[in-house]
C-alpha cells in the first residue's frame, strides 16, 4: 500500500487542481483515513457550499481549509481524468476534422479570448487551419481538463492560448507551455488557482515568459497585491495585465526596476479598492497608458494638489481611464481632478442619473482640456467650444458677485473647479 500511495501522490500532489462534474477544488490531502478503507483525496472546493467539513474526520485533522467547511474527502475515481494541453487541443481542434465546427466552441472562443487580439475567422477558414495544426494561431481549451503541457511542438505557431478554468496549478507547468510556444503573446489563465512561485522558481522560470506580452489573471483568487507583485517578477516586461475579480482591496507601490518595467495596460475591473488613494500608489508606473477601474466602489476621484497651470508628475503617460459603474458623488470635481493628468484623452464614466449624459459630456469636455473621447464618442472642436461656454456660464453666474471682492487669482485658488486654460 505504501508504494501505491507514493506512486499516486505524484498524480495528486498537494495544491494541485481537480474537477468533479462542474465543481473545481484544490487537493489538500492524499492518503488513508482512520476507519475507512482505501485511499482518499482531501479537497477544498472553490465553492464552499460543496464542502462538508474543514478537513477534520472523526476528530482527526487531515488538512486545513481557508473557508470554514469548504472541504470533503472523495475517492480518486470520482475525479475527471487529467489531460495535457496538447491532448486538449487535439480533442477540440484536430479530431473534429471533417465535422461541422462546434458552435459552442466558436461562441466560447469569442467570449473567453480578447476580441482585440483574437482572430475570429469564418468556420471554413478555421476548418482549413484544423487540418494543418501547424497553422493554428489562436486556441481556446477553456473548461478542459488540461493539467500539463504535453508535446506542443506541432502547435509551435500559437500566438493566443486560452486556459480559462482548466486544471493547471503551478507556474512550472505554465513555463513549460510558454517555453514550447516561441510566438505566444497572449495567455489567458482566468479562473485558475495557481501556487505562489518561490524565489528559486522565479529565477529559473522567468526566461520562459520573456516573449509574452499579455497575461490574464482574472478571478484567480489573488487578493494580495503583495503576492501579485511577487508573481509579476516572472514576467517583468509584460505590457498588459488583467486582474479582474480578485477582490483586491489594497495596492502597493511597485518597484518598477523589478516589475512592470513596460506595463501599458492594467485591468483592475471588479475589485474592491474603495478609495482612489489606493489607485495613486500606481502613479509612478511611467509606462502605464490604460487603467481600467470599473466597479471598485470608488466614491471620489481625488488627486494631489497642483497649481492650476501645471500638471501632476504621476501617471505621466496615462491616456485612458475607465471609471464606469462606480458610485462617484461629484462629477464636476472628478473632471477637474482628472484634468491634472497631462496626457489623459480617453474617459469612460457612467453618467449621474440626475444630471444625465448631456450634462456629463458638457462637464467632462469643458473641464478636461485634453479629452478627445468620452464613452467612445469623439470630441470635436465644436463640442469643446460649447462645453467650455456652458462651464463658464455656470460658474461665472455663481461667482460674478464675488469678482470685485476676491479678484481673478483668488477665485481660481478658492474654487478648484475653475482651472485656467493651459
Amino acid at each position: 500500500m505504501v508504494g501505491l500511495v507514493e506512486q499516486q501522490m505524484s498524480t495528486f500532489p498537494i495544491n494541485s487542481r481537480i474537477k468533479v462534474n462542474n465543481d473545481y477544488g484544490t487537493v489538500k490531502f492524499y492518503g488513508e483515513i482512520n476507519g475507512y478503507s482505501g485511499l482518499w483525496v482531501g479537497v477544498e472546493w472553490d465553492d464552499p457550499r460543496r464542502g462538508k467539513h474543514g478537513g477534520c474526520v472523526n476528530e482527526i485533522q487531515y488538512f486545513e481549509t481557508t473557508c470554514p467547511n469548504a472541504g470533503s474527502m472523495i475517492r480518486p475515481g470520482k475525479m475527471a481524468p487529467f489531460d495535457s494541453l496538447a491532448g486538449a487541443i487535439e480533442k477540440r481542434y484536430v479530431l473534429n476534422i471533417g465535422n461541422p465546427l462546434d458552435e459552442n466552441l466558436m461562441r466560447e472562443a469569442k467570449e473567453n479570448v480578447k476580441a482585440s487580439i483574437f482572430e475570429f475567422v469564418g468556420a471554413e477558414k478555421i476548418m482549413k487551419k484544423q487540418s494543418h495544426v501547424e497553422l493554428l494561431e489562436d486556441i481556446s481549451v477553456a473548461c478542459s481538463n488540461a493539467q500539463t503541457a504535453g508535446n506542443l511542438m506541432p502547435f509551435c505557431n500559437l500566438v493566443t492560448v486560452n486556459l480559462t478554468a482548466t486544471l493547471v496549478w503551478n507556474w512550472k507547468i505554465i513555463a513549460d507551455i510558454a517555453s514550447q510556444l516561441p510566438r505566444l503573446s497572449y495567455l489567458n489563465l482566468s479562473q485558475n488557482r495557481l501556487v505562489l512561485p518561490s524565489d528559486l522558481d522565479i529565477a529559473d522560470l522567468e526566461p520562459s515568459f520573456r516573449h509574452l506580452r499579455d497575461i490574464n489573471l482574472s478571478d484567480c483568487g489573488l487578493s494580495s497585491f503583495e503576492d501579485i507583485l511577487h508573481t509579476a517578477q516572472l514576467f517583468p516586461w509584460i505590457e498588459s495585465l488583467s486582474l479582474q475579480k480578485n477582490n483586491i482591496s489594497h495596492l502597493i507601490t511597485p518597484d518598477c526596476d523589478v516589475v512592470f518595467k513596460n506595463l501599458q495596460n492594467l485591468d483592475l475591473h471588479m475589485n474592491n479598492l474603495g478609495t482612489f488613494d489606493e489607485v495613486l500608489k500606481l502613479g509612478h508606473i511611467e509606462s502605464l497608458r490604460v487603467l481600467l477601474l470599473m466597479k471598485n466602489g470608488l466614491q471620489r476621484i481625488k488627486l494631489p494638489d497642483c497649481e492650476p497651470t501645471e500638471y501632476l508628475e504621476i501617471f505621466v503617460n496615462l491616456q485612458e481611464i475607465n471609471i464606469r459603474d462606480n458610485p462617484i458623488e461629484n462629477e464636476m470635481e472628478t473632471f477637474n481632478e482628472l484634468d491634472k493628468l497631462q496626457k489623459l484623452s480617453v474617459l469612460n464614466q457612467t453618467p449621474d442619473k440626475k444630471r444625465g449624459f448631456e450634462n456629463m459630456f458638457s462637464g467632462a469636455v469643458g473641464l478636461i482640456s485634453n479629452l478627445r473621447t468620452l464613452n467612445k464618442i469623439d470630441v470635436n472642436s465644436g463640442n469643446r467650444r460649447d462645453a467650455e461656454y456652458d462651464i463658464w456660464k455656470l460658474w461665472m453666474g455663481v461667482f460674478a458677485y464675488k469678482w470685485e471682492s476676491y479678484g481673478e487669482e483668488e477665485i481660481y485658488a478658492k474654487n478648484s473647479c475653475l482651472r485656467k486654460d493651459r
